[in-house]
């Protein structure tokens, strides 16, 4: 048991490899952190359109311009930065309204952003 503790442990699981070609893609929060780490290897697996969806979109524009400094080859993949506060709901209305009228396919969302909270709180109803 200790050697197979031991073997997970030291041991990286396989980075996956499949083509995203012609896939839609949003992460939210990845304007950082694990969400931004997530949005460059979609860029690496070749996904065609990634939308980095964030609270402030300047540090979104500035997360965007540096995905293209890890690939080794020139990306194909359209970058957007879009705003959503998950804390205004009228801003996460706003925000599924402009996938559904802006958006000709959706994949996959990858809800990275969150919040750590000790206490419930119910916002805005």
């Amino acid at each position: 048991m200790s050697q197979s503790l031991r073997g997970q442990m030291l041991q990286s699981p396989a980075i996956p490899s499949a083509n995203l070609l012609g896939r839609t893609i949003i992460v939210t929060g990845a304007n950082s952190g694990l969400g931004l780490d997530c949005a460059k290897h979609l860029v690496r697996l070749n996904v065609s359109r990634l939308i980095i969806a964030c609270r402030d979109v300047n540090k979104g524009e500035s997360a965007k311009k540096t995905i293209p400094e890890t690939q080794s080859l020139p990306s194909n993949t359209a970058t957007e930065v879009w705003e959503i506060d998950q804390n205004d709901f009228e801003s996460v209305v706003s925000f599924g309204h402009r996938v559904s009228t802006q958006l000709d396919r959706l994949d996959a969302v990858i809800a990275n952003a969150g919040v750590d909270m000790t206490d419930f709180v119910l916002a805005e109803g």
